[in-house]
């Protein structure tokens, strides 16, 4: 954000024999907190003042103080000023900051005089008036572009360090080789960063975070459900609770690969179910173990589970007791 600065000194009528103004403006959307310091004869201004800012397209001041080519005039009566200090809130018409250069002209006089006093030096707007316009979404040839900055704009989206695409993206980064497009700081500890490796680090700026991956620093809470692809290990893929006989029933199961779900098609004998999976197993570990129903009467039972074939994305399991007959029972499943 720059600053703009102006002192200037006139010599003028009795009410205002001295006056010189320092001032700086700042832009919050579409209106200016214009703040200086007046002098009133050669000393700090104390009371009411009125002050009449005029938005003008040229630099040179015409003859006559505050004429010209004046595009917008805001009037302030009755401002305090404390000690010499004064805050101006300017609100020029919308749409007037398209990227034309702009000068502000200053006229200010006593609260209860009818005549005011001009500054005849102008104060240039830069680059601080024109965020209200780029944040209200100027088109094609805007601001940034024509600045050939880096940063561009056009269609509603942003884009840093290359031309705005057609994509869905309202904001995009783009960085060459070795470079990181985005890090997220709070009070001087970076807190997110995506790395020139396209791995994305949270809580920390990690750099063994791993190619394309993620890798997180501090506690973590997960809510919703967590998918990893077949191929890749760390995450359990599937779990699936189900009454294993010739008419299995599923209780419940998760799918931790995609969105499909998991089936048991009817069998034909006893203590035996298929497991239908919507993923090939190869490759892949599983664990089956039984659920009694009741601890009382819990017995021995041996569930043993294989793939149906390689390639297949069945998983055929047996229940039998302590004997080696086949009984319909409640078991669990999980694939790694």
């Amino acid at each position: 954000m720059k600053n703009l600065k102006i002192i200037t000194c006139l010599c003028v009528s009795s009410m205002l024999a001295a006056l010189s103004l320092s001032a700086s403006a700042q832009t919050v959307d579409n209106t200016f907190t214009y703040q200086g310091y007046l002098e009133f004869q050669g000393q700090a201004a104390e009371g009411l003042f009125d002050f009449a800012i005029s938005l003008l397209d040229e630099d040179a001041p015409p003859a006559g103080g505050a004429g010209g080519n004046i595009v917008d005039q805001v009037l302030l009566n009755d401002q305090s000023v404390d000690r010499g200090v004064f805050t101006l809130e300017l609100d020029f018409e919308d749409g007037l900051f398209d990227g034309t250069n702009y000068w502000l002209h200053v006229a200010v006089r006593e609260a209860d005089q009818p005549t005011y006093t001009n500054f005849g030096e102008r104060q240039k707007l830069n680059a601080v008036p024109y965020a209200s316009w780029v944040a209200g979404g100027g088109g094609a040839g805007d601001l940034f572009e024509s600045n050939s900055n880096g940063i561009g704009y056009a269609g509603g989206r942003f884009e840093v360090g290359g031309a705005p695409s057609s994509g869905n993206s309202l904001f995009q980064v783009d960085a060459v080789p070795g470079a990181s497009p985005l890090r997220i700081r709070i009070d001087g500890a970076t807190q997110m960063m995506v790395h020139p490796n396209g791995g994305t680090s949270l809580g920390a700026n990690d750099s063994s975070v791993p190619d394309n991956g993620l890798l997180v620093r501090g506690d973590s809470e997960l809510q919703g459900d967590l998918k990893q692809e077949v191929d890749n290990s760390g995450v359990i893929k599937a779990g699936v609770n189900l009454f294993c006989s010739n008419s299995p029933a599923i209780a419940h199961f998760f799918n931790g690969v995609n969105a499909d779900a998991i089936t048991a098609p009817v069998g034909a004998d006893p203590g035996r179910c298929r497991i239908e999976f919507p993923f090939v197993l190869d490759n892949r570990y599983f664990m089956a173990m039984y659920l009694s129903s009741s601890t009382a009467t819990a017995e021995q039972r041996l569930v043993r589970c294989a793939q149906a074939a390689p390639g297949s994305s069945s998983l055929d399991c047996a229940v039998t007791n302590s004997s080696g007959t086949a009984v319909n029972s409640q078991i669990n499943v999980m694939v790694y």
